[in-house]
């Protein structure tokens, strides 16, 4: 199962609620697992033991990681600033929870989207980072197929130097 859509961790009981109700299957002759896509905006306390007792693996909407104008996100970035993203996922990562960045490349990231998420996600032995291309047409006329890739490429590379499983 797998809660998505808008910001998730808004409704924080809402998850509470099914992760009690059906665990992880047990009862119902089933294996349950559960996911989380998130901005990692906002985590209630109350939640973080839900999530770590069924295994909640969550993944955080992390297209960059710009420290100079203390931003994280392409297009759609509001005025949320990554010291508050960051101060969460130390939270969730304090708890033991898997997390994973998801992060999309397009025309509003290319320029930011250099190797200091894969050197946080090290520091914070985050093992994986998704890379989305994004499915706007401008993207691939402004950026030729062989360019994506060799910036792709790249990436993974990086990756791979810093143990982290890059997937997308």
């Amino acid at each position: 199962i797998e809660f998505f859509g808008g910001e998730p961790l808004l409704n924080h009981q809402l998850i509470i609620s099914v992760l009690e109700k059906y665990g992880n299957g047990e009862n119902y002759g089933l294996e349950i697992t559960y996911g989380c896509t998130t901005n990692g905006a906002f985590v209630a306390d109350e939640l973080l033991p839900y999530l770590k007792k069924y295994n909640v693996r969550v993944a955080i909407s992390i297209d960059y990681i710009d420290y100079e104008h203390n931003t994280f996100r392409g297009a759609g970035t509001s005025n949320i600033k990554w010291d508050q993203i960051d101060k969460n996922i130390c939270k969730l990562s304090d708890q033991g929870i898997e997390l994973k960045f998801q992060s999309v490349l397009s025309e509003q990231t290319w320029d930011k989207y250099n190797f200091n998420l894969i050197d946080y996600a090290a520091e914070k032995h985050i093992k994986a980072v998704g890379i989305i291309l994004s499915f706007d047409f401008e993207f691939y006329k402004k950026y030729s197929p062989k360019l994506i890739a060799a910036k792709v490429l790249e990436v993974n590379d990086y990756c791979k130097s810093k143990n982290i499983q890059l997937s997308g």
